[in-house]
């Protein structure tokens, strides 16, 4: 059986490498330092926020508290942050994978065909695995380039992509993955710092969600009624 080890970038305590292996989720993929099965996982991150931390956020923001809860329930499908293999829950996005490995200066049709569940030009839903699974996607990725990997994926309770770790106040997409796995609060506060950077803030405090939308999932955010949907939940909880 696998013994804790330790992170060689942040001398953080983490889980062993065969957390995963007995729901059969790895499927071949070997080397933990391939990302993070476990590689940057909290041994015992820290899930909970208390009001007071909702509160703050708010005021860094200028918005109110149901804003920010009403945009985790829709970017979390109204469950947290977490898998019960306490790590973040994250999201591959392929599209963005192939403009990652184009910036870094790897042509992406080399692997495409190799990997197509993890590589491909545009936006599509259909390699959409959810779960630990996504993590199964992030380390297959990582065999080709591990930076540009873990830059296009999304992370935590707000859905951030790795890319954008210098907007949330971050030196690197590893430090970044890192606190996304360290806690609910470090999820919380990368999420206030991506906001203020953006300078999203006066949508969020005026309530325009389409605004919001565009900036924050994209131009295409009407295909999912993705603004509609913060409004829907930010009504029901004003409602209590």
């Amino acid at each position: 059986m696998s013994s804790i080890t330790v992170n060689k970038f942040t001398g953080q305590k983490v889980l062993p490498v065969m957390t995963d292996t007995s729901t059969n989720i790895i499927q071949g993929i070997q080397a933990p330092s391939e990302l993070g099965i476990t590689e940057y996982s909290s041994i015992n991150p820290k899930y909970s926020l208390s009001r007071k931390d909702y509160a703050d956020a708010a005021a860094k923001i200028g918005c109110d508290i149901d804003s920010i809860k009403a945009i985790a329930k829709v970017e979390t499908g109204g469950r947290s942050g977490w898998l019960d293999s306490k790590r973040c829950i994250i999201l591959f996005e392929g599209h963005i994978f192939w403009q990652e490995l184009k910036a870094a200066g790897i042509n992406p049709y080399r692997y495409s065909k190799q990997y197509p569940d993890v590589l491909y030009p545009y936006w599509t839903s259909k390699y959409y695995k959810g779960g630990s699974n996504e993590y199964v996607r992030l380390a297959k990725a990582e065999r080709i380039s591990k930076e540009a990997a873990l830059k296009s994926a999304s992370y935590g309770m707000f859905q951030i992509l790795g890319k954008n770790y210098g907007e949330c106040g971050i030196k690197d997409v590893i430090s970044f993955v890192r606190l996304m796995n360290t806690s609910s609060h470090w999820q919380l506060q990368l999420f206030v710092n991506y906001i203020v950077k953006r300078n999203l803030a006066k949508y969020m405090k005026n309530h325009q969600w389409d605004n919001f939308a565009y900036y924050y999932n994209g131009p295409s955010y009407q295909k999912n009624n993705y603004a509609k949907r913060i409004s829907q939940e930010y009504i029901k909880l004003k409602k209590g």
